[in-house]
């Protein structure tokens, strides 16, 4: 079978059947109608033949339930499949993430009433060098960022926690040195 017909129900290797249509597709990349492929390329998925359905399905990229067991979308991060590894500076992505403008707007397509949150792509990209495209974020790597930056908080909280306790610590000497200081230098102010 070379092209799917929507009209018609197919089972995938991994025993999905659905009757897939344009809709049902966009249901299952998150409503926006959109997908972007390794190309950059965007496809508006209200438009695109079964033939393109099949090829994404067949690569692993899109995966419909229609039975709705797999209650979210997932991202290939098997560490098998990945390679050049590089260590990050969590505090530098916190930097970014902080200075990252980050607004509310709508799609062109969708009117004024309907807002999304969120960084523009460009913005991103310039703050980041991650993906292969300026004018898409790659969910993998939105969610890579934010993972860093949460550590660079952690990070923060570990050091300003270790800096109270010595703080701490330092009050507690200071009252001890005071107070013996006061019964060695007034007794009777020491016996109040």
């Amino acid at each position: 079978m070379d092209l799917f017909d929507k009209n018609k129900t197919h089972a995938s290797e991994d025993g999905l059947i659905e009757e897939l249509s344009d809709e049902m597709l966009t249901d299952c990349v998150g409503g926006t109608g959109y997908i972007h492929t390794k190309s950059g390329k965007p496809f508006n998925t209200k438009n695109k033949s079964d033939k393109w359905i099949k090829k994404k399905l067949e690569q692993g990229l899109i995966e419909y339930d229609p039975e709705g067991s797999h209650r979210s979308w997932g991202y290939w991060s098997d560490r098998e499949i990945k390679e050049n590894f590089a260590n990050i500076d969590n505090q530098e992505i916190l930097e970014k993430v902080a200075s990252l403008p980050i607004t509310t707007w709508n799609y062109t397509d969708e009117g004024t009433s309907v807002r999304h949150l969120g960084p523009m792509a460009q913005d991103f990209a310039a703050s980041f060098s991650l993906g292969d495209s300026e004018t898409q974020i790659s969910a993998v790597d939105a969610n890579g960022v934010a993972l860093a930056a949460i550590q660079g908080l952690y990070q923060q909280l570990q050091e300003k926690d270790s800096q109270i306790q010595q703080l701490r610590a330092e009050i507690n000497e200071i009252k001890q040195n005071l107070s013996t200081s006061t019964e060695i230098t007034n007794p009777q102010l020491a016996l109040n």
